[in-house]
């Protein structure tokens, strides 16, 4: 049986959709956008420039731009117990239809993080993509954390396989 380990969490406003799994065995939460503010940080990727008041975006949309990242508000925020993180992970349907991923690969929010959390998406299509308030923009998975102890030594260390190399040295 798994263990359930309860996380709390506060909608910014009634309306706010809370995380829920698609499946009973769905490893991840699905995320939604909440667009409770005219204002949605965004980035060229191009030449880095960064604006507040985007294009397109109004009270129930935004249009993503091909090339930019923004950081899409989801209206909750998480209390996550001591030794948990969150990750945030793209959805594969909006990666693989649209070209709609989360810009930092995977996010991270760590359990001393208390404010709302966001999404950072980057359109890597050519084409803009409009996010309506409400889309399932991301998954999230709770983890539980692991801390090493980090000690240098005065050595390399040996060579404990028969590996060669790396960077596809083994295979395709």
């Amino acid at each position: 049986m798994v263990q359930q380990i309860g996380v709390n969490y506060y909608k910014i406003s009634e309306s706010v959709e809370e995380p829920e799994r698609a499946t009973l065995n769905s490893a991840c939460y699905d995320i939604k956008a909440y667009f409770h503010t005219d204002t949605v940080k965004a980035m060229d990727t191009s030449n880095n420039s960064s604006e507040e008041n985007v294009m397109g975006i109004s009270n129930s949309y935004i249009d993503i731009l091909p090339g930019w990242r923004y950081l899409i508000p989801t209206g909750i925020i998480f209390d996550i117990p001591d030794d948990y993180s969150i990750r945030i992970h793209p959805r594969s349907g909006l990666a693989w239809k649209n070209g709609i991923t989360v810009a930092n690969c995977e996010g991270v929010v760590d359990s001393d993080y208390y404010h709302e959390t966001f999404v950072m998406l980057y359109n890597i299509s050519e084409k803009p993509f409009t996010v309506w308030e409400f889309d399932r923009i991301a998954q999230i998975e709770f983890h539980t954390d692991t801390y090493m102890a980090l000690r240098e030594i005065d050595t390399p260390p040996e060579q404990k396989t028969d590996r060669k190399g790396g960077f596809g040295h083994t295979g395709v």
